[in-house]
């Protein structure tokens, strides 16, 4: 899989100066600023946390896309009808397309 070129993770809230943010936790420095203008307070740490988690949502996405991919291939995935195991590849693929900037 490529790479994306974003900050790698964990990235972590912060709270300063009665804002809510985002840092890289690994080298400390600042790399977003989640505001609420139209949101409440709760609102806006929900989508913080939500943000802070992109980068162990990518890698997780990217790990479970390729054990899938291979079970598929080795003829070991069976589906019971309870899931459409082709939808969720294809949305798989458009959430780590989409995280590296190649859809629209």
């Amino acid at each position: 899989m490529n790479a994306p070129a974003l900050t790698p993770g964990p990235w972590q809230v912060c709270r300063e100066f009665g804002k809510t943010g985002l840092i890289d936790k690994v080298g400390g420095h600042a790399i977003a600023s989640v505001t609420g203008y139209y949101n409440s307070a709760g609102q806006t740490e929900a989508n913080a946390n939500l943000i802070a988690a992109a980068p162990d949502g990518f890698a997780a996405a990217e790990s479970l896309l390729e054990v899938v991919l291979a079970a598929i291939r080795l003829g070991h995935w069976d589906v019971d009808g309870s899931c459409d195991p082709d939808m969720a590849i294809e949305r798989t693929k458009y959430f780590l397309a989409k995280a590296r900037g190649e859809t629209p």
